[in-house]
Parts: C-alpha cells; structure tokens; sequence
C-alpha cells in the first residue's frame, strides 16, 4: 500500500483555540464530527481510520481521518490514483498543480510553495525528478497555513498538497487537511496509548 510522506512545517502549525462554524468538508468528512458519522475502518493504529469519502474525487484513490472521541475527526488524508510518468515527473508535476488549483478555487491561494532536491542529494538528473521523490530526497508541494495568512475555512486550518510517487516511473498526489482541533485531538490519542502503561 502506498503511503503519503507528509512534511510538518512550522507555517502548518495549529491554532487549537480557533473555532470556525461546521459545514461540509473535504470529500464530505467534517473536522470535529463523530467517526461514527462515516464509513471508516480502524486501521489498527490508535486514532487512524480508513473511510469511503461521501463526496469522493477522481483524482484520490484512498482517504484517511485521524479522530479521538472527545475532539472526532482532527485531519483528513487523501492519496492519489497512480500516475503513468516519466522519470522527468511532468504528468505527476501537472496533476499536483491541477489539485493545488482546484483546492485554491474552494480555499484561496496557497501561502506557500515548495520545490526543491535536497542538498548532496544523488538523484539531480532532470530524468530522476520522480526517483528523488521516491528516496524522500525531492519535494514539490502547495501549502495553506493560518501563520502565514491563510483564512480558515471549513474548520480547516491547514492544507498540504504535494507530489508522491513509488516508483521512477509512478507518481501520485497526495493532500492532507488539518483541522481547528488537530493539538487537542492527537493529545488525547497520545494519552489513550499512554494509559497502557
């Protein structure tokens, strides 16, 4: 199963105190609602939970919540279809741009952007754009952060969109929304895991 590196950025930070009137969310879950409210599997890891979006797009192939029983759902993850790429990434690249504008059309701009091979790296060849994906090595991704100006929305106080990719010549976009109650949330599913010892 492909899984979704996503970076945690200081411009991602939650403010746990905003509160933001409910309404429908990103591929209908809602940030603070019950999990019982949705079609989820738990998935064997103390607060994630696999689901079938109400309102799915066709770009995502799978969609993951985190959620604790005093705060419900605190962050929504969707993971691409797989994507036929060279190894320059150019379908991979365009599709990220494609979701980034879409969610920008719903949200507002992003507030930030990266694109960029990291330093010492071995896959800086322009036919190795997806491999540096693959090693972790390459990141091209949009952000939306209340620190730097984002307004939120949707009891949505972060977003992340960027490209994956499992093979050099298999991309995917993957994009997470973080909620309002994400600090309170993973606290309380920290404690619960605690509560073993």
């Amino acid at each position: 199963m492909k899984t979704f590196l996503f970076i945690c950025a200081a411009s991602l930070a939650t403010i746990s105190n905003l509160a933001v009137a409910q309404t429908e969310g990103p591929f209908g879950f809602i940030i603070g609602t019950s999990i019982d409210a949705y079609d989820c599997e738990d998935s064997g890891s103390s607060g994630l939970y696999n689901c079938r979006a109400n309102n799915p797009h066709p770009a995502f192939e799978a969609y993951g919540v985190k959620a604790s029983p005093s705060h419900g759902i605190c962050w929504i993850k969707a993971v691409g279809i797989d994507i036929s790429d060279s190894g320059r990434g150019s379908s991979t690249k365009s599709k990220t741009d494609e979701i980034a504008a879409q969610i920008a059309s719903a949200y507002g701009d992003w507030t930030g952007t990266y694109d960029f091979l990291s330093v010492g790296s071995i896959w800086d060849e322009s036919d190795e754009w997806l491999m540096g994906i693959v090693q972790k090595d390459r990141y091209y991704a949009f952000t939306w952060g209340v620190d730097d100006g984002f307004q939120p929305q949707k009891n949505i106080t972060s977003i992340y969109v960027a490209s994956g990719a499992t093979r050099s010549n298999t991309g995917y976009v993957g994009a997470e929304f973080g909620g309002f109650n994400k600090a309170e949330c993973e606290a309380e599913i920290a404690a619960e895991q605690s509560s073993v010892f």
